[in-house]
């Protein structure tokens, strides 16, 4: 729902001169009573039923509009002196008379009135690229004309704006939050499991299911005061679906009670939804429709208060706040304070033109006005960004440079374009003399060449360790080394005593004995052939048992399997205790081969050389900074990240991908090896950090052209 302060936007071409008389106005718009504005005076509705399109009218445009003849804007001027309060002069009339071409509420029969028609649809040709650049930011797909339908509904949804009505949903509420209280943990948890991947599909249906709620309520609640809705259907904002509900005939109403009832209608439905869906869920038993019930209320809740209530876009939150404060199109109102405030501020100008506002009311709206800004900065960037990640990389690139481009570059450029036509006029005041300073400084900063080094996650590892474990489960009973204790290969570290282990080598040497008797028996009794293959079958089985349990209990003595340094000794290792094969005892590193690993971003790695100096800083306080030597710059890009102790799921700096068992790079990243000495102290056999390595001055303008470039080679494929 909009409607357009009628002197705001005024424009024709430059250089066009007022007509001698003024030009008759388009016999079929209509003129209407608007609401109260702030202080209570009175306002007007100009309805251009051609194009559905409201404009609001202040007092002196009334005024001038309800005297509109075929005569000179002076005349017309000196008639409202005569017959009103009002100082109205020339001017003033010639401005509304501007915004009156502008805006084709002028006769198609006035002198002249064909060349701006003819201006402005040159203007509005589009060709090609700018038809798609526009529909590509924004359209609407019309789906319904459901007044008819509405109007039928009308006498049944009567019961729903009464007042048992509300306090059925308070009482419903009441009773919800009681009985999901009870069950609090149980809600926890469904809402945790409704919310992962594999529910995706549903709450998609959910999200649709609600929205469409929404819009009926404004549908409902716009029919119930009277109004119109004409269409519906859906809107897509950067190709993202949005439903909407067409209320703009919400002009006409005159009590601005009714306007924030509209405003807050799809809210309220969203809500009653979210009541009624909490009740049942504690109602049904578990199962599917369960899930439903609170799928449906989560999202209506969540839907509702984070996205609806936003005042800084233009959805329900922004439209009760112009309507509550009394500012339609407050946006581009604010906007132009802001605007106007920056210039002032800056350069001492004063544009007569300016929407006269007490200064309080400026304030609000400048500080509303940055803040749009801000939230829209971030918000386009982001949806840039999803854009490029989402679409075929030499498309998203396209799409992520319209995006800044129309949303973020274009509105600064117009704003310098205005600074420029000013410049005659302009003085720089001690704000803009600040802001001068501070802006040559940022530029200074950004073309200079300052920054001479490059830093990169990294980590510092053991070229060469032996995690050791025991072989055989058994009670420690002797433990040889001690933590940070050097040691050889084949040196005891942990003897283990296995009681078991005893008695069945002492049975298998007792079998052995009683089998080698009865051979030595059978040989004296010329015992037969097959009595003696069984026996010496036997005997070698028994020896083969014997062997083995020997050669487990030599290895319940633990050894080191290569020579190092103890590091990482259990804490469990003490006398008496049952230790397992998965129980492990610790680390042997070898301390004399260090192995440092850096991992460049693809704008900085042009600017490394072998042979430059490096400092590792560990992110462990007890290891100090070291020095480093660049060994290899590798030039190919990693598919996979060789030291997973970098990537985020795991704490680290690096963003990555999952696939595969694998950690994949979000973006394009290149391995730098390092040679660095050993690190005292209380080390481990992988210290993550970050290395920071001397390159040549350069500027940051450089690094991110650089950058640039890079992403728009690889992913071009050229």
């Amino acid at each position: 729902m909009t409607a357009i302060p009628l002197r705001l936007g005024a424009s024709l071409p430059n250089g066009t001169p007022p007509p001698a008389r003024l030009p008759g106005l388009r016999q079929e718009l209509d003129l209407l009573e608007g609401p109260r504005a702030r202080g209570g005076a009175p306002t007007w509705t100009l309805h251009d039923p051609v194009r559905n399109t409201y404009f609001r009218l202040g007092w002196v445009d009334f005024e001038i509009l309800a005297r509109w003849n075929p005569v000179t804007a002076e005349e017309l001027a000196g008639r409202v002196r005569a017959e009103t309060r009002l100082d109205v002069e020339a001017g003033d009339v010639e401005a509304l008379l501007r915004a009156l071409q502008a805006n084709h509420l002028v006769s198609a029969e006035a002198p002249g009135a064909w060349r701006l028609y003819a201006a402005d649809r040159a203007r509005r040709r589009a060709g090609p690229w700018s038809w798609l650049l526009h529909h590509y930011l924004f359209f609407k797909l019309p789906l319904l004309q459901p007044d008819a339908a509405l109007t039928r509904l009308a006498p049944l949804a009567r019961p729903l704006f009464t007042r048992t009505f509300a306090g059925v949903v308070l009482l419903g509420f009441g009773l919800g939050l009681y009985l999901a209280e009870r069950q609090w943990d149980v809600l926890a948890g469904r809402v945790a499991a409704i919310a992962s991947a594999e529910s995706l599909s549903w709450l998609m249906a959910a999200v649709v299911l609600a929205k469409c709620v929404h819009e009926l309520g404004h549908a409902m609640v716009a029919k119930h005061l009277g109004i119109r809705v004409p269409t519906a259907g859906v809107a897509f904002v950067v190709f993202w679906p949005r439903l909407y509900t067409e209320t703009t005939d919400a002009w006409r109403l005159t009590d601005r009670r009714k306007l924030l009832a509209i405003d807050a209608a799809g809210i309220g439905a969203e809500l009653v939804l979210a009541v009624a869906a909490l009740l049942l869920w504690s109602l049904v038993p578990d199962g599917p429709a369960r899930d439903a019930t609170l799928m449906i209320a989560t999202v209506s809740w969540a839907s509702t208060l984070a996205v609806n209530l936003n005042p800084f876009m233009r959805f329900d939150g922004y439209y009760l706040l112009a309507d509550a404060v009394g500012m339609p199109n407050l946006q581009p109102r604010a906007f132009s304070a802001a605007a106007q405030g920056l210039r002032r501020a800056l350069f001492g100008t004063e544009d007569p033109a300016a929407e006269p506002l007490p200064r309080w009311v400026r304030a609000w709206m400048t500080a509303y006005a940055w803040a749009v800004w801000l939230y829209r900065l971030v918000l386009f960037t982001t949806i840039a960004l999803v854009v490029y990640h989402f679409f075929i990389k030499l498309v998203g690139i396209a799409l992520f440079l319209v995006e800044i481009g129309w949303f973020v570059v274009r509105p600064v450029l117009r704003e310098l374009g205005t600074w420029w036509r000013l410049r005659r006029s302009a003085r720089l005041t001690r704000s803009g003399l600040l802001a001068l300073a501070l802006l040559g400084a940022g530029l200074a900063a950004v073309a200079l060449p300052w920054r001479g080094r490059v830093d990169a996650p990294s980590v510092l590892r053991a070229a060469a360790f032996l995690r050791v474990f025991p072989a055989a489960s058994g009670r420690i009973a002797v433990l040889h080394v001690t933590e940070g204790a050097r040691v050889a290969e084949g040196e005891p570290l942990v003897t283990l005593v296995a009681p078991e282990l005893d008695d069945q080598i002492a049975i298998a040497q007792a079998r052995i004995a009683e089998t080698q008797r009865e051979i030595a028996l059978s040989a004296t009794e010329q015992a037969s052939a097959d009595r003696l293959g069984t026996l010496t079958e036997t005997l070698a089985a028994s020896r083969r048992e014997l062997a083995l349990q020997q050669d487990l209990k030599a290895r319940l003595v633990i050894r080191a399997g290569m020579s190092g340094e103890i590091r990482q000794l259990a804490d469990h290792l003490t006398p008496g205790r049952w230790l397992s094969e998965n129980d492990g005892i610790g680390l042997i590193i070898a301390p004399e081969a260090w192995i440092l690993q850096a991992y460049v971003a693809e704008s900085d790695v042009a600017t490394l050389r072998e042979g430059a100096a490096a400092r590792f800083h560990a992110a462990q306080a007890d290891v100090p900074a070291l020095d480093a030597v660049v060994e290899q710059v590798e030039r190919s890009d990693l598919r996979t990240l060789p030291d997973a102790v970098l990537a985020e799921p795991l704490g680290g700096p690096l963003p990555v991908r999952q696939k595969d068992g694998h950690y994949e790079p979000v973006t394009a990243l290149y391995r730098v090896r390092l040679r660095a000495e050993a690190p005292p102290g209380n080390w481990r056999r992988t210290i993550r950090g970050e290395v920071a390595i001397t390159t040549e001055p350069r500027s940051l303008a450089r690094r991110w052209w650089r950058a640039a470039t890079a992403v728009l080679i690889r992913e071009s494929g050229f």
